[in-house]
């Protein structure tokens, strides 16, 4: 079964988040796990892919590009939430589907956030 481009791109940048370093292609490649090898230059296509989409940054080490991601994981995944937030209808009930689907510890640490964001007057 061929893995979806976005899975793959997950997969790459799970590789970059997981490296102290920055990253060649091949270092990429041979640091994937996938259930197949993939070709150089399939991962050289998904690297450019994500650099085109912000997602990760490159800059020239001798002859070769190396690669890092643009955010933290963390910060990426605040992007994904906000954006399906603004493209996903009714804010309100997603919210109230989002909150219903988290764990008890997950929604105490957002209940603890918030009582320290509104402590802080950062909030807008």
């Amino acid at each position: 079964m061929k893995a979806r481009n976005g899975d793959l791109q997950a997969a790459v940048l799970d590789v970059l988040w997981a490296a102290e370093e920055d990253l060649t292609v091949r270092e990429v490649q041979q640091r994937l796990h996938t259930s197949r090898e993939l070709a150089y230059n399939t991962v050289l296509t998904v690297l450019d892919t994500l650099f085109k989409k912000n997602l990760v940054k490159r800059r020239l080490l001798g002859r070769a590009f190396v690669y890092r991601p643009s955010d933290s994981r963390e910060a990426h995944t605040a992007e994904v939430m906000a954006h399906t937030l603004d493209n996903g209808g009714d804010r309100s009930a997603a919210l109230l589907h989002f909150v219903g689907k988290i764990t008890e510890a997950d929604l105490t640490a957002l209940r603890q956030l918030i009582d320290s964001d509104d402590d802080k007057g950062t909030r807008s």
